[in-house]
């Protein structure tokens, strides 16, 4: 079969009513819940933690987190640019079944798959009939289908989306910042990975700083800010001191 190239392709596009611009953002058909997935037991969550700490592996843990492809799930909004193309470029959404409605080529099942994984699978369809050598890149713009949680010491606990790219400090944001009683040095990212979960600890201050990089959170992250054990301790020595004033610097 020959193929056909971009302006070509174009032609045919705008012949058939396919390069319509209504056409480029497709609305899911049905919306379902967030992918929910398998927890570990809690003491593998106690046990990687401990041995991340003993081990001096938390220094790299904005690389760790980073190192994570981000899987399409169902309501992601992807930006599609075929180079060239202007008629199959836009903006799709992925529907409630996990699938991507593209021009020509139909329906594809992409639930699961990372960014780079679906443009090497549009370039091949789109190469084996429609165009030669196909340039395609896919980003994603709205992670609907991703939830995180935010708990601990943070002035509104809750459960978040996630829109878009999101770095720890973004996530503490949505959670109104920390409270006077948070650690800033031992906020911990559980993430799960191949059904278990690891415990990633960040220095938040040093973040703050600029010291170190604010690492990248993914749907379905739980972060927890723990207390600080010395304003607890504080805290403790005022319980039952009539008319307690709060402590002061000396």
């Amino acid at each position: 079969m020959r193929l056909l190239t971009a302006s070509a392709l174009a032609l045919l596009l705008t012949a058939t009513g396919i390069g319509c611009s209504n056409n480029r953002a497709i609305t899911p058909s049905e919306r379902v819940k967030p992918i929910e997935t398998s927890q570990a037991a809690s003491t593998k969550e106690a046990q990687r933690l401990e041995q991340a700490a003993g081990d001096g592996n938390a220094i790299s843990v904005a690389q760790q987190l980073a190192s994570n492809d981000y899987h399409i799930g169902p309501d992601d909004v992807l930006e599609i640019n075929v180079f060239q193309v202007e008629d199959l470029s836009g903006e799709y959404t992925v529907n409630g079944r996990g699938e991507l409605n593209m021009p020509l080529i139909g329906q594809i099942a992409v639930a699961g798959m990372t960014a780079a994984e679906i443009e090497n699978a549009l370039q091949l369809m789109y190469g084996q009939s429609y165009l030669q050598n196909p340039d395609i890149t896919v980003r994603v713009t709205e992670y609907q289908s991703q939830q995180i949680t935010v708990m601990g010491e943070v002035n509104v606990p809750g459960v978040y989306p996630l829109k878009g790219q999101t770095t720890l400090m973004e996530a503490l944001a949505m959670a109104r910042g920390l409270n006077r009683i948070a650690d800033m040095n031992q906020v911990i990212v559980f993430r799960q990975e191949d059904n278990v979960v690891y415990g990633y600890l960040v220095d938040v201050a040093q973040v703050m700083a600029g010291a170190k990089p604010d690492p990248d959170i993914l749907g379905n992250d739980r972060i927890m800010v723990p207390e600080d054990t010395s304003a607890s301790f504080l805290r403790s020595l005022s319980v039952g001191v009539p008319g307690f004033g709060g402590y002061r610097q000396y």
